[in-house]
């Protein structure tokens, strides 16, 4: 059997390999404790950690009033509190009898706007949760039966943000410890607690897969909870692996510029329809915007037909206030109250053919003039750009940046434009409003600025023909 001062001492490897420069910190440890078995044993571990290292921690208590024991459950928890000079404070849900709806998800938020307020007010950064195995199982499972992005079914992570106070995370350090072994401690150390009647109550979803789904599978399989939490260890140790080749792939395929979120349609293109779908989830975890996140998978799969059908532009509403713009081989997520005109241009000069056999053009704030096959350079060749002849063979194009453009490198490889601004630390504004000279499809041969300033030339190389480009 589990001893206590056993728990105590994992708890406290947890908290040095998981969470070391918080522990460091001697900040205070807020714990959530209901009354009930899991997080009474949590509290009398922090108990000891306190006697013996230090710990500095304090408790939280919700009443949810939404049962008859609840008052007797903050009644325990004062006088235990009380009679061990533990510092508790205690948050009461202050509710209409007939609550109505998702009466599971409503309490849930208060506890959890309860719980980032109280920290705030006591400069805490960590809740601790008793969250166990058990739970871990539940909660993977039940992901897996009702759809889920990948991720999600690894279950919960030790530490994870707080959504009701971003700068806390909240800390679980018994998703290693099986219920059974916490309720037979309890009972061996005389650790006082509470049943809650309404896990019996199967209206509630995961009382359902506690009582009925879980105990069918561990007829089928007595390892089943065992073998489940191993799908979820190699799971998160598998995308562990990857994550960092997902991390260069998306840089690739997104990045948030003008204050949006900018999609690579051309690039998002190279890979399958499944590969799609899971990028784009990626993409929509990366923006870590709650909406984003509740995305469904049917949903997603249909933005991806959406994305790769022929039209070059459309719209497509995403939840909340959000919406993805399709422009031709981009896409962008934006705030459906945010103009779409930063990456928008005008249309009768978005993309003109740049003909050599004729003497200029007009763009929006400046002319471009030339001369064909010169065999001499102007003394001032700041304002020209001089294209050797050899690459005059197909037809040219001037026009703003669209996804997939490149540069060639003198080493023979490619650069991606986005790339090329970073690296000269363009400002966003400006690279939407620089103009591209560009030959074929995608290759750009010169970049302008808005105010008429050569940001690339192609180099001549020593050769002798060239094309005279100037500014005028």
């Amino acid at each position: 059997m589990l001893e206590l001062s056993q728990l105590a001492q994992m708890i406290y490897q947890k908290l040095v390999v998981e969470d070391s420069d918080y522990l460091a910190s001697h900040k205070p440890y807020a714990l959530a404790v209901s009354g009930g078995v899991d997080s009474m044993a949590l509290l009398r571990c922090f108990e000891i950690l306190q006697a013996t290292c230090g710990l500095n921690f304090f408790v939280i208590h919700i009443n949810h009033r939404l049962r008859l024991e609840s008052e007797a459950e903050q009644e325990m928890m004062v006088a235990y509190c009380q009679e061990r000079d533990l510092d508790l404070k205690v948050s009461i849900w202050q509710h209409q009898d007939d609550l109505g709806g998702n009466i599971e998800a409503k309490a849930r938020a208060f506890r959890y706007h309860a719980f980032g307020k109280i920290l705030k007010d006591q400069a805490s950064l960590r809740l601790v949760t008793a969250h166990h195995s058990d739970d871990q199982v539940e909660t993977g499972l039940m992901r897996l039966v009702h759809g889920g992005h990948l991720a999600s079914f690894r279950g919960m992570e030790v530490l994870s943000p707080l959504y009701t106070y971003p700068k806390a995370k909240i800390l679980r350090p018994l998703l290693d410890v099986e219920k059974a072994s916490l309720y037979d401690l309890a009972r061996g150390e005389g650790i006082p607690y509470q049943e809650d009647l309404t896990n019996w109550d199967k209206h509630f979803q995961r009382n359902r897969f506690r009582q009925d789904i879980i105990p069918y599978l561990e007829r089928e399989s007595v390892n089943f909870k065992a073998h489940f939490r191993h799908f979820q260890t190699d799971l998160k140790a598998l995308l562990g692996l990857a994550q960092p080749q997902l991390n260069q792939l998306l840089t690739n395929l997104f990045d948030q510029e003008a204050g949006c979120f900018r999609i690579d349609l051309e690039a998002l293109g190279q890979y399958s329809q499944a590969e799609q779908v899971l990028l784009m989830e990626m993409l929509f975890q990366r923006c870590e915007i709650p909406e984003l996140l509740a995305f469904t998978r049917t949903g997603m799969e249909e933005l991806v037909d959406f994305l790769n059908q022929g039209a070059a532009q459309g719209q497509w509403a995403l939840p909340g206030h959000y919406v993805l713009d399709k422009v031709y081989q981009a896409a962008f997520i934006r705030l459906k109250t945010r103009p779409a005109s930063y990456y928008q241009t005008r249309p009768e000069l978005s993309e003109r053919p740049l003909e050599l056999d004729k003497a200029a053009i007009q763009l929006e704030d400046l002319s471009l003039s030339w001369t064909l096959a010169g065999q001499e350079k102007l003394q001032d060749t700041s304002q020209s750009f001089y294209l050797p002849q050899s690459l005059s063979d197909q037809a040219l194009t001037i026009r703003h940046r669209q996804a997939g453009d490149y540069l060639k490198l003198p080493s023979g490889s490619q650069q991606k434009i986005r790339r090329f601004f970073i690296n000269e630390k363009i400002a966003q504004a400006d690279r939407q409003a620089a103009w591209l000279i560009v030959r074929g499809q995608s290759w750009v041969l010169g970049i302008l600025s808005q105010k008429g300033q050569w940001l690339y030339r192609y180099p001549l190389n020593g050769e002798a023909a060239f094309s005279q480009i100037q500014r005028i």
